[in-house]
């Protein structure tokens, strides 16, 4: 009865963000590219997929009862 991407992507946006950043900053300054910004990247990438999964859930439920 929501609509789930209203909740993943920002939440999503705000990993990948996190962790380009996070990712940009260590290389800057020398130290390579860290685990943590990698885990934040791949983390918003599963969390933008697994809310578009939820959104096509909800689509056919509501389907279902119209």
């Amino acid at each position: 009865l929501f609509n789930p991407l209203r909740i993943f992507l920002p939440t999503s946006l705000v990993c990948l963000f996190s962790g380009v950043g996070l990712g940009i900053y260590y290389y800057a300054l020398g130290r390579g590219l860290v685990g943590a910004a990698l885990l934040l990247i791949m983390t918003a990438v599963w969390l933008f997929f697994f809310g578009l999964f939820a959104d096509q859930i909800a689509e056919i439920r509501t389907e279902r009862y119209e």
